[in-house]
């Protein structure tokens, strides 16, 4: 993978937003660059950037690197990436992601969910939390059509957590 795949990665990443993340490398090719410049790219006010940035900053990902004072009594903050720490960055996201979704593996492995039958993206439930209503009679129902809940097939969700884990895993092998 190229870096400057692995930056634009890295700043999708952590801004949560790719096209942002574009219009930041873009900018990136210039030694530095400020906030309203930015803003103006973007068509977003100055304070919506400065939280991508900060956002950036926290990833360091990005640095401020100084502020001027303007006559109207304002201020404009230079700001330049840190695309170096792209790799260090993509690395650490995917690995806790990684344990995030061996967690919930865990959960899905050891607790029965049950489902919407007519569609399962309606409603899904743990059994925890419908035992009680089960066990005082109670039919238990979808809140969104009224279908039945169903259990859900354990292995299909183990499964696609499997196949996430195993991308990561090689996506990680890539990163070195």
């Amino acid at each position: 993978m190229e870096e400057r795949d692995l930056a634009l990665a890295a700043v999708a990443a952590a801004v949560g937003d790719v096209e942002v993340a574009k219009s930041l490398m873009e900018l990136a090719s210039a030694e530095e660059f400020h906030e309203v410049e930015l803003a103006q790219r973007l068509d977003m006010t100055q304070q919506e950037v400065r939280r991508i940035l900060y956002a950036l900053q926290d990833a360091n990902l990005a640095h401020q690197l100084r502020t001027e004072e303007l006559e109207e009594g304002g201020r404009r903050v230079y700001w330049r990436l840190n695309l170096a720490n792209s790799r260090d960055f993509l690395r650490s996201r995917l690995k806790r992601i990684r344990d995030l979704l061996i967690g919930r593996r865990r959960l899905e492995e050891f607790s029965e969910f049950y489902v919407c039958a007519n569609d399962p993206s309606h409603h899904r439930v743990r059994s925890d939390d419908i035992l009680p209503m089960l066990m005082d009679g109670g039919e238990v129902t979808c809140p969104v059509c009224g279908a039945s809940l169903e259990p859900e097939n354990r292995e299909a969700m183990l499964s696609k957590i499997d196949g996430l884990v195993e991308a990561i895993d090689e996506v990680l092998r890539l990163l070195g």
